[in-house]
């Protein structure tokens, strides 16, 4: 239906600029494209996508309730089209937030052994490698992204600049940061992990009015509440991330 490939190029669209009320028309776009063909499989993986963010960036009350729900749609696209590597990277990045790192890390290589040239599924393995500490790995991973989709979304720029927070190289984690904030302000994660590496560069006032930002959004907003969405395996690494989100003023 060439209809509902339009609604599901609309959906990306929306998904892509990573807000709530964003979120909300991607979910409608996404539903249409299901209504108009029952039977796409890339629609139903899109609205899982959808679901899967609204839990973790903290825009649904009922953040378990989303992930169940974004786990039966990723189901739903690999019933319809078990070829389709998008399913497959639904359900990784599910499983990564469920803290099953090798789970997701299956279904990342699994995504990209069906088409290796999907660049946001080596950007899911790098985001895995990264919460697994596997740090170098997943540099690898993001330099494969990259020359797959050399427009780098900001998106990427967030997975690249956790990467380097992550290794202590703060000028190139900030460098990615703050660029990827200019072009999606409202997006939550990004200035959490900004906020971060402010605070760990010894930019406290610059940290704290990256938090600011944070609790103008969502006052009830804690450091860590951030641990839903960032998986952090290494005690070690989380509480240093934890450490610096106080320092940037967030509260515990």
């Amino acid at each position: 239906s060439v209809a509902a490939y339009d609604a599901l190029l609309r959906g990306l669209d929306y998904f892509g600029r990573r807000s709530p009320e964003n979120n909300r028309l991607a979910k409608q776009h996404y539903e249409q494209a299901i209504a108009l063909d029952p039977g796409f499989a890339r629609a139903y993986a899109g609205l899982a996508m959808v679901y899967a963010r609204d839990a973790t960036d903290g825009w649904d009350p009922n953040p378990e309730i989303a992930l169940s729900k974004a786990s039966e749609l990723a189901e739903k696209a690999q019933r319809l089209d078990p070829s389709l590597p998008q399913a497959y990277f639904v359900e990784g990045l599910l499983e990564l937030f469920r803290g099953n790192h090798e789970a997701a890390f299956r279904n990342a290589e699994h995504a990209i052994s069906i088409k290796p040239s999907y660049a946001d599924a080596y950007a899911l393995r790098a985001w895995i490698q990264h919460f697994d500490g596997r740090i170098a790995e997943g540099l690898a991973s993001m330099e494969q992204a990259v020359r797959l989709n050399p427009r780098i979304p900001s998106v990427y720029r967030l997975l690249r600049g956790t990467l380097y927070y992550a290794q202590a190289d703060l000028e190139h984690a900030l460098a990615d940061l703050e660029a990827a904030v200019e072009v999606n302000p409202n997006y939550q994660n990004l200035r959490i992990w900004l906020a971060a590496a402010y605070a760990a560069a010894g930019r406290i006032d610059e940290a704290q009015w990256q938090s600011s930002e944070i609790l103008a959004l969502h006052p009830e907003f804690s450091a860590s509440q951030s641990l839903w969405a960032f998986p952090i395996r290494d005690p070690a690494y989380r509480e240093r991330f934890l450490a610096d989100l106080r320092r940037a003023g967030l509260p515990d």
